[in-house]
């Protein structure tokens, strides 16, 4: 077999296995998409396509952090990197390094989430990729937002949204106002976060986001639970542990069982 037919269906094979692993992650077979994934990353590398390998790797990493798995996350976001700086793939390596910034944030270090969203944002910038700013403006919004530094946080969420608006993307947009929703209630502005945080509920349900749904109704079940609204509050944290359950997020679900613990 000549290489150029062997690379063809060595490419062919490793998007099916992809295609597999996406099949079953709809179907919350984390483990199963995982196998694939790698199996499919292995072929990618054998035939030097690098940028496709850490492409899934950060798929990977990303099924981890739903799992709460993020010393696994971090592996495989890691191996990504390394490719992605190898091979000079520069927006991949702004997407990893907005991933490994997540995981640090998980694991409460915020400098060092902040010190990796930075370079990220640089890369973005210099590759042009608006929607990846988007992004990394909210992850660093939220890092702002744990530091107390709100209208810090307020001006990176307002770029974030506007971004999410000219491109077109509403889980940026979502994301946006969800997050300024959260500061609001931080700064004791309860009607103005319930205002937020339900355009976003609704940007939610049109785009079918579950994970952001989930995320949101828990937000607004803690602005109705600080109103003393309980049966309210109550009633958002159901429909987010429902959702939880169903896309199969442990993460979503441990924070949504602590809200519902705290009423």
């Amino acid at each position: 077999m000549r290489r150029r037919e062997y690379l063809t269906m060595s490419h062919k094979e490793a998007v099916e296995i992809c295609e597999a692993a996406e099949r079953t992650i709809n179907m919350n077979d984390y483990n199963t998409a995982i196998k694939l994934w790698l199996k499919a990353v292995k072929i990618f590398l054998k035939i030097d396509e690098k940028k496709e390998a850490a492409i899934i790797l950060n798929k990977i990493g990303r099924t981890y952090d739903s799992q709460v798995m993020y010393k696994k996350a971090m592996k495989q976001y890691q191996k990504a990197l390394k490719i992605s700086v190898k091979s000079g793939c520069r927006e991949i390596e702004g997407l990893t390094l907005n991933n490994i910034g997540k995981v640090y944030y998980a694991w409460g270090r915020h400098q060092k989430a902040m010190e990796h969203y930075q370079k990220a944002l640089g890369i973005s910038k210099d590759t042009e990729n608006n929607e990846l700013e988007g992004i990394i403006l909210n992850n660093m919004g939220e890092v702002y937002t744990a530091w107390e530094m709100y209208k810090k946080a307020i001006e990176k969420f307002r770029k974030a949204l506007k971004i999410g608006k000219e491109t077109g993307n509403r889980e940026i947009e979502e994301t946006a106002l969800s997050n300024i929703g959260a500061v609001y209630y931080y700064q004791g502005k309860y009607q103005e976060a319930i205002e937020q945080l339900q355009e976003a509920l609704q940007i939610c349900r049109e785009t079918k986001d579950k994970r952001g749904e989930g995320i949101t109704l828990n937000n607004l079940g803690a602005v109705y639970r600080k109103l003393g609204r309980r049966q309210k509050a109550m009633e958002q944290f159901k429909k987010a542990l429902k959702i939880s359950k169903k896309i199969g997020d442990r993460e979503l679900e441990r924070i949504t069982l602590s809200n519902m613990g705290s009423l």
